[in-house]
C-alpha cells in the first residue's frame, strides 16, 4: 500500500516532540510501502518553479507522530465525506429497494389475482354443473323474474299500453276530424264543381237555346236527392234562364223568304206565305232562326191543325226560342193561359181536355173568314 500526501506545512505542531515543523517554507512528501516510511523535505526557493530537497529532517518518532497525524487527517476527509453522502446512498438505495418490492408484491397480486380468478371460476362452473344447483338456479330465476316482471316490465308495460291506448284514441279523434273536414271540404268542392256546371248550363240555354241546358237544370232543381245547396242553385239559374225568356224574343222583326224551285228565294212578308208554308218551316227547317220566325207568324193563324202543329214543335224542338214562341202562339189560337213560358206539358194536358171545342172554334172562324173573301169575289 502506497500513500502520498502531498502538503504544506503551515506551522504544524507536534505535541509529543514539542516543536514546531513544517510552515511555509517546504512540503512533505510521505511515502509508506508497507512499513518502510519515508519523509522527504523539499524547500521552495525563490523560483516558485524550483524546488530543492532539504534531506531528513525528522526522527523515527516524529515520522511516526507526522505520520499518525496524516492518517487521523485523511481519516477525517473521508468519513466527512461519507457523512455528507450517506444520507444520498441510503435514499437511493432505500427508493430502490422499495420500487423493487412493489414490483414484486405487483406481481405477486396479479399471479394470485389470475389463479383465483382461475380457481373461483373453475370452481363456480362445477358447483353450476350440479343438479341441485342447477334446479335452484331455475327457481331463483324463475321467482327473480316474476318478481321483476311484477315490479318493473308489468309497470311499463302496463303504462306503454295506455300510452298506446291514450294515442290510438287521439288518432281515432284525429281521423274522425280529418274526415269530417275532408269531407266539408270535398263537399265544398263539389258544390262549387256543380255551381259552375249550373252557370255553364244557364249560359248554354241562354246564348244558344239548348233545351237540354234547360232540362238538366230542372231536372237538378226537382231532384230531392241532390245537395239542397246545389239543387237550391239550380233553381237559381232555372229561374235566371225563364225570366230571360219572358222578357225577350230574338225573331220579333224578321220576315221570311219563300224558296223558288229554280233555288232563288223571295223576300215575303210573314202574312203573305201560307199557313201550311210557315207550319212545314216550323216542323222541318234546319235553322233555328226560321222555325222560331215560323212559330212566332202562325200565332194569327187561326185554323184548324195549327195547335196541334205548335204543341208537336213545342214538344219536340230543342231551341228554346221556338219552344217560346210555340207556346206563344199556341195560347192565342187557342186561348189557352198558360203560367210557364216553357210549360209544354201544361199546354198538352189542357189541349187533351179542350181539342175537341177548339177544333169546333176554329173551323168555324176558318169558315166565317173564308167566306167574306168569296163574297168580296162575287
Amino acid at each position: 500500500m502506497v500513500l502520498l500526501a502531498n502538503f504544506s506545512l503551515r506551522g504544524s505542531y507536534d505535541p509529543k516532540a514539542g516543536k514546531k515543523y513544517g510552515g511555509n517554507r517546504g512540503a512533505v512528501e510521505v511515502s509508506a510501502e508497507h512499513s518502510n516510511i519515508s519523509i522527504n523535505m523539499t524547500e521552495k526557493t525563490k523560483d516558485k518553479d524550483q524546488v530543492k530537497p532539504v534531506g531528513k529532517l525528522f526522527t523515527d518518532v516524529e515520522k511516526r507522530n507526522v505520520i499518525s497525524s496524516l492518517k487521523n487527517e485523511i481519516r477525517s476527509e473521508v468519513f466527512g465525506w461519507l457523512n455528507r453522502w450517506k444520507l444520498i446512498i441510503v435514499g437511493g438505495l432505500s427508493v430502490c429497494s422499495i420500487i423493487g418490492f412493489i414490483i414484486m408484491c405487483w406481481q405477486v397480486y396479479a399471479w394470485v389475482r389470475r389463479e383465483s380468478a382461475i380457481y373461483i371460476t373453475d370452481s363456480i362452473t362445477k358447483k353450476f354443473a350440479e343438479p341441485n344447483i342447477q334446479n335452484t338456479l331455475q327457481e331463483v330465476a324463475s321467482q327473480e323474474a316474476r318478481t321483476i316482471i311484477q315490479s318493473e316490465v308489468q309497470p311499463e308495460a302496463e303504462e306503454a299500453k295506455r300510452q298506446t291506448a291514450v294515442f290510438e284514441n287521439y288518432l281515432n279523434q284525429m281521423e274522425v276530424k280529418f274526415d269530417a273536414e275532408y269531407k266539408n271540404l270535398a263537399d265544398q268542392v263539389s258544390r262549387l264543381a256543380e255551381r259552375d256546371r249550373l252557370i255553364q248550363l244557364a249560359d248554354d240555354a241562354i246564348n244558344n237555346g239548348n233545351r237540354q241546358a234547360y232540362e238538366e237544370l230542372l231536372r237538378m232543381a226537382n231532384n230531392a236527392s241532390v245537395d239542397e245547396k246545389v239543387r237550391s242553385a239550380a233553381k237559381a239559374e232555372w229561374f235566371q234562364v225563364k225570366r230571360f225568356y219572358i222578357g225577350l224574343t230574338r225573331v220579333k222583326s224578321r220576315n221570311l223568304a219563300r224558296l223558288q224551285p229554280d233555288g232563288t228565294k223571295i223576300d215575303l212578308k210573314n202574312e203573305e206565305l201560307t199557313t201550311q208554308e210557315l207550319i212545314q218551316s216550323m216542323l222541318g227547317h234546319n235553322n233555328w232562326i226560321v222555325r222560331a220566325l215560323a212559330t212566332s207568324s202562325l200565332k194569327d193563324r187561326k185554323e184548324g191543325g195549327v195547335p196541334v202543329a205548335l204543341l208537336h214543335a213545342a214538344h219536340n224542338d230543342q231551341n228554346l226560342d221556338v219552344v217560346k214562341e210555340a207556346i206563344d202562339s199556341f195560347e192565342s189560337v187557342t186561348g189557352y193561359k198558360g203560367a210557364d213560358v216553357f210549360g209544354v206539358e201544361a199546354a198538352e194536358v189542357w189541349w187533351q181536355t179542350n181539342e175537341v171545342e177548339v177544333e169546333q172554334k176554329l173551323k168555324e172562324q176558318s169558315q166565317k173568314s173564308e167566306n167574306p173573301k168569296s163574297e168580296e169575289g162575287k
